[in-house]
């Protein structure tokens, strides 16, 4: 599956509304509201998303079914149990065909 990378707003907003889960990581871990999202670029060879908010990027891949691989707050890449953000990228695949 290529890489796409969506900024249109209507596309952003349609993506962003298929998770409330990566709504709420974004929200309350990271501070970005869906407003301040610029560009999704999702690759689904890697099951992988990353969201950007100006200068700023978050990265979320799915590892297996349970476990997703993030940017944390602070800097630097953890895998976290997440199995309800991790079936959230997997769904969100589609857009990436």
């Amino acid at each position: 599956m290529p890489d796409q990378t969506f900024d249109s707003p209507e596309q952003m907003a349609e993506i962003l509304g298929e998770s409330a889960r990566l709504r709420y990581v974004l929200d309350t871990h990271h501070h970005i509201a869906p407003a301040d999202v610029t560009a999704i670029r999702i690759d689904g060879d890697n099951r992988k998303i990353d969201i950007w908010a100006g200068e700023r990027m978050v990265r979320f891949k799915a590892r297996g079914t349970q476990h997703v691989l993030g940017t944390q707050p602070g800097g630097g890449m953890a895998m976290a149990l997440d199995p309800a953000l991790a079936q959230a990228i997997h769904e969100l695949m589609v857009y990436a065909r």
